[in-house]
């Protein structure tokens, strides 16, 4: 006779291919991100940049840059943006392992996208003292941006965290309600 299924097996089952799926995609994202912050520095470094759309308002293309701050270029101690980077990143693995746990995989997910992005732009400043950013927004006379595949994965993460909190907030509420 076949051994009945213990009720946790299921569960354990389900948990560990979402960790499977999270780890995959996270591993994916530093590998890509990395990638691509190797060919900007091999194709890009010490040129003007490469434009597709430069007009008087907008430009939009690939530019060099070795970022040594903080976002924004926030200027601060190295040490200490390390510091600061490895931190956030172990309290958000700490949010990710309960939201693994609880199996709130849009939550598991947004986090993975964010610690992914901060271990890759983590891993950039411990091995050259800097982030190669790379990716070029001109709006108008502004520099939007300068920034890298990282950066897209951490903010995509914020916005997709706020997104599943708002959506399971609204959906607690027309429960309730």
């Amino acid at each position: 006779p076949a051994s009945p299924a213990r009720p946790n097996s299921n569960l354990c089952n389900m948990r560990s291919r979402l960790q499977v799926r999270l780890a995959l995609t996270a591993v994916l994202i530093v590998l890509i991100d990395q990638g691509t912050k190797l060919y900007a520095t091999q194709k890009l470094h010490g040129k003007s940049g490469v434009f597709w759309l430069d007009t008087e308002y907008l430009a939009f293309g690939l530019r060099y840059s070795l970022n040594k701050f903080l976002s924004f270029s926030i200027p601060a101690p190295r040490w200490l943006i390390v510091a600061l980077s490895a931190g956030i990143v172990l309290i958000l693995i700490h949010w990710w392992r309960k939201a693994v746990r609880r199996r709130e995989s849009h939550t598991a997910m947004a986090l993975t996208l964010i610690i992914s992005g901060a271990l890759s732009n983590l891993a950039d400043r411990l091995v050259g003292g800097a982030v190669v950013d790379f990716i070029s927004i001109r709006v108008a006379n502004l520099q939007w941006g300068l920034f890298n595949l990282a950066d897209v994965a951490i903010i995509g993460g914020i916005i997709y965290l706020l997104w599943s909190e708002y959506r399971s907030k609204s959906d607690t509420v027309s429960q309730e309600g």
